[in-house]
């Protein structure tokens, strides 16, 4: 969602050049991870994309969806804090810092698919 400030990125410029190496996305936007991935440049991402990255690369892993309203792409940094010896580097989600973005995750209740197996069996021979 996005936080009592506002968003704190910018729109991506149309004539913007994005640095060479990361990772492309299929539909546009590129993300380059620096400091060991403890901070991560979005260039030309939608909030779509965004919420996919913290779904995707959190552990334990949960799901983010998009509930911020904003359409178009845009370049943002996020941060997650370097942890001090003994502390656990989990990579859950939480751990990024998006209230400098001007973004915050809310934990609802979703409606979700599941599929359940409830009896498997090898394979005839035929």
């Amino acid at each position: 969602m996005v936080g009592k400030r506002g968003p704190q990125f910018r729109p991506t410029p149309i004539d913007e050049t994005i640095p060479a190496g990361g990772m492309r996305l299929p539909d546009g936007g590129t993300i380059l991870n620096e400091d060991e991935g403890h901070t991560v440049r979005f260039y030309g991402v939608t909030m779509e994309k965004l919420s996919w990255y913290l779904s995707t690369f959190s552990y334990p892993r949960l799901t983010v969806q998009d509930h911020t309203g904003l359409n178009g792409k845009y370049d943002l940094v996020l941060h997650r804090p370097v942890p001090l010896p003994g502390d656990d580097d989990s990579g859950s989600t939480l751990s990024w810092d998006l209230q400098p973005i001007g973004l915050k995750l809310r934990e609802i209740k979703v409606p979700m698919d599941t599929l359940v197996i409830d009896h498997i069996e090898r394979p005839s021979k035929n």
